[in-house]
């Protein structure tokens, strides 16, 4: 492509040069009236040439930034499916086991009474303002104390087929680990790197399921504003949470706007 600009590029130039030359002789040879015909001619043929320098130059660069915003874009595409296999292969597997864990244990009965839509600091005053103090004393105690302990144990008593591939991790250590590598996954969408799209359509389900259970988690970790820990999962959150509620908003107005225009059914046509 480039090569289709330089070459009537340099056509131009050369022509311009050639056209400058031929006029300076004749010019040389002819008298003064003539010669500043000629001077006004070469001015112009120059100013042509110059012109039509800088456009292709513009076109140049154009086509330049067009190729690198393909690139660009078929890179981000790459690091998205890259990402949605990382998440496959080191979170998948990890949430599984901490909602098996949740629900078991009945973690999952208790947060599940707020919802998404009230998670939006993920802080301890926001939390607290959520949940009673008789849930929090609950969570704490589930998720800090009594099951802060071998996660094989509670799954050899419960699932032992799913006990092996975690058998030396405790749940606070299965969360911790679970959340680091979520938030490196969503580093990449909240700052472009990959395609968020891609992503949100196959997996934001089981990403917003995640992180609503790990609400309580998150949120008593971040006591102090100035040092909030998993921002980008936080941002990434709230932004698939609006997507999907903004959706399912859609279709419900789909839905009515369709059990609108149907004919009414049971009506009683009969003349009194």
């Amino acid at each position: 492509m480039y090569k289709k600009i330089r070459k009537p590029l340099l056509i131009a130039t050369i022509c311009a040069l050639v056209a400058f030359l031929i006029l300076s002789i004749w010019a040389a040879l002819s008298d003064q009236i003539l010669l500043t015909t000629i001077a006004s001619i070469i001015e112009s043929i120059t100013l042509f040439a110059l012109i039509l320098q800088v456009v292709l130059l513009a076109e140049q660069n154009r086509l330049a930034l067009d190729s690198l915003l393909v690139d660009d874009s078929r890179k981000s595409k790459e690091k998205a499916i890259e990402m949605a296999r990382f998440f496959e292969e080191e979170i998948l597997y990890r949430s599984a086991f901490i909602s098996l864990i949740y629900k078991e244990s009945k973690i999952a009965e208790i947060i599940r009474k707020i919802y998404r839509t009230q998670m939006n600091d993920f802080d301890a005053e926001e939390m607290k303002s959520l949940f009673t103090h008789n849930d929090i004393i609950t969570l704490q105690s589930n998720i800090y104390e009594n099951l802060d302990k071998n996660v094989s144990s509670f799954l050899n008593d419960n699932h032992p087929l799913l006990s092996h591939s975690l058998a030396s991790e405790t749940l606070s250590k299965l969360q911790d680990d679970t959340l680091n590598k979520l938030e490196s996954f969503c580093m990449y969408f909240k700052y472009g790197l990959a395609d968020e799209e891609i992503v949100y359509q196959s997996l934001h389900q089981v990403f917003l399921d995640t992180i609503s259970l790990l609400y309580f988690t998150i949120s008593s970790k971040n006591t102090d504003p100035c040092e909030k820990y998993y921002t980008n999962i936080i941002d990434i959150f709230v932004n698939w949470r609006d997507r999907n509620e903004e959706r399912k908003a859609l279709l419900e107005k789909k839905r009515q706007e369709i059990k609108n225009d149907l004919p009414y059914r049971g009506k009683d046509h009969s003349v009194l």
